[in-house]
């Protein structure tokens, strides 16, 4: 069996024990166990033994001097995550501790938190805003695709929220931005414009506001234009749809707004060039901010941001072989932001309503 050293799927003890009748006791088996420790640990002078819930009966040992301190704590009810390496036995296989972390013990439902009338709102509005986004883009020749957000691929420079999937054998992970596929679409049907609406799924806290698993709508723009200036073509095109979209999404709420911020549709919006992202400065109309880098690889990215210092669009632009890729995300709840003081992250865990039970 091929050793198992890239990454470390979750296991359980059943898993274990069926490997050992595959491919012998004697052979080692890598891997994650996670689960709550069911029985008083057994704490010698240089080592600790424990079962989890899910090992299904196979012993832990922690022998390792950096792991001992810790282990030695270790009480009924406590939940791990443990890296290991099998290990054959006179009594049979047990399971040697490589590394290990604690997880929450407190209890999820206690840490939500009751929808209130102001969330429901909040949440109505979002809703919106990604259909009248989506209108807009539909009524103008881009094609919608429904992207796929469960994901094995671990080649990510952001941390992304992972999930255990028996199903796939590993632990997958929830694919961060739908950008990648619609982009993947747009050259497999070489179609110009699509677009698809998903969702950001990070552990990452960006800004205070939106969640970890925030709606997004993202679309790619496949151009083949000629001439020397065929990138800033295609990016001014690619800035227009994102003004487009930004209105389109606050037309039905401008009357919330106030004159000023009512007049900064009709506003011109200003492109501001640059070497490198910085912090956001006050500015009394909206902004494309665009760096380019022409010296290296080529691309071009831009930020769309509203007079109130929110980033609402981002996006870059790109020239590969002879096409030109442009590609948007805007950010549905930054838009809500503007509309609303309501925050996105709270967890929605707990109990049905009573109509549901049984529903699914």
């Amino acid at each position: 069996m091929e050793e198992l050293t890239e990454f470390s799927p979750i296991f359980t003890g059943e898993d274990v024990k069926l490997y050992c009748e595959a491919y012998g006791k004697s052979t080692p088996m890598k891997g994650t166990i996670r689960g709550e420790i069911n029985r008083k640990p057994q704490v010698f002078k240089t080592c600790v033994f424990a079962t989890l819930d899910s090992s299904a009966g196979l012993q832990i040992i922690f022998s390792d001097s950096d792991q001992y301190a810790s282990a030695k704590k270790f009480k009924i009810g406590d939940k791990l995550e443990v890296r290991f390496v099998s290990e054959e036995t006179d009594n049979g296989v047990r399971l040697k501790a490589t590394s290990f972390k604690r997880l929450p013990t407190r209890n999820l439902y206690t840490r939500s938190s009751p929808v209130t009338k102001a969330q429901f709102e909040a949440r109505s509005i979002l809703a919106e805003i990604a259909h009248k986004s989506s209108e807009y883009l539909r009524s103008n020749n881009w094609k919608e695709i429904v992207p796929q957000t469960i994901s094995a691929d671990r080649d990510s420079t952001l941390e992304p929220l992972s999930l255990v999937f028996p199903g796939l054998g590993a632990e997958a992970k929830l694919e961060i931005s739908p950008l990648a596929q619609v982009i993947e679409f747009a050259q497999a049907m070489n179609d110009g414009k699509v677009f698809a609406r998903g969702r950001i799924f990070n552990r990452a806290i960006r800004d205070g506001y939106t969640s970890p698993e925030e709606p997004v709508i993202c679309g790619v723009m496949m151009d083949h234009i000629e001439g020397d200036q065929r990138a800033m073509q295609s990016l001014s095109i690619c800035l227009k749809t994102s003004e487009e979209l930004i209105k389109a999404a606050l037309a039905p709420y401008k009357f919330q707004m106030s004159r000023k911020e009512r007049n900064w549709f009709n506003a011109v919006w200003l492109d501001q060039s640059g070497v490198a992202l910085s912090s956001i400065s006050p500015t009394k109309a909206p902004i494309h901010e665009i760096i380019s880098n022409n010296e290296t690889d080529g691309i071009t990215i831009y930020r769309t941001v509203w007079p109130s210092r929110t980033i609402v669009v981002e996006g870059h632009c790109a020239i590969v072989n002879d096409c030109v890729y442009s590609s948007f995300t805007l950010h549905c709840e930054r838009v809500v932001s503007m509309l609303s003081e309501t925050k996105f992250r709270r967890l929605q865990i707990g109990p049905k309503p009573a109509y549901q039970e049984g529903a699914l």
